[in-house]
């Protein structure tokens, strides 16, 4: 009589159940692909370790027993200190502008000069300067010059004359 299958526990059926074939096939699959697989739990371990370490600053804590003050005295700390972050970003902010606003006026100005210095006559090619005599003066800067030395003299006449017996001294000093 033939062994009966359930009698006899190394039986052809048990060999060979599907649990036991998809077992060897899923270690020979995973020896055969073992490189990749460990490239794979590389780089999701090296993806991980970045995002734990931006999400940190966010982690809220749970303070110990009899450790809320110093919680609460750190996460003051934290907000102070974004807060100063803050300020001194927009004070950064607003001088870039007005460096900015300054570079373009500056650059304006510059070409309004170059403008102008292009209308200008070139200099002679050997220019002499020297003092001029006021005769030798076109008539325009002959009638500035009397103008400016008749203002100066009406300055002077106008101005009290200094008495040293009645405190000329402050009347020096203010001229």
């Amino acid at each position: 009589m033939p062994p009966s299958s359930e009698s006899h526990p190394t039986s052809a059926t048990h060999q060979h159940s599907p649990h036991r074939r998809t077992s060897a096939n899923s270690a020979e699959g995973l020896t055969s692909e073992r490189g990749r697989l460990i490239i794979t739990l590389r780089d999701h371990h090296a993806q991980r370790t970045k995002v734990e370490k931006l999400l940190q600053p966010l982690v809220a804590k749970v303070p110990v027993p009899g450790g809320e003050d110093a919680l609460l005295d750190e996460l003051k700390g934290r907000a102070r200190t974004y807060r100063e972050h803050v300020i001194v970003e927009a004070e950064a902010s607003k001088r870039k502008a007005e460096a900015e606003r300054t570079a373009t006026a500056t650059a304006d100005q510059t070409a309004n000069l170059e403008q102008k210095i292009g209308k200008l006559l070139p200099l002679p090619a050997d220019p002499e300067f020297g003092t001029m005599d006021i005769e030798d003066l076109p008539p325009v800067a002959v009638a500035v010059a009397d103008a400016e030395e008749s203002y100066s003299s009406a300055v002077r006449e106008r101005l009290p004359q200094p008495s040293l017996a009645r405190g000329g001294r402050r009347h020096i000093q203010s001229a």
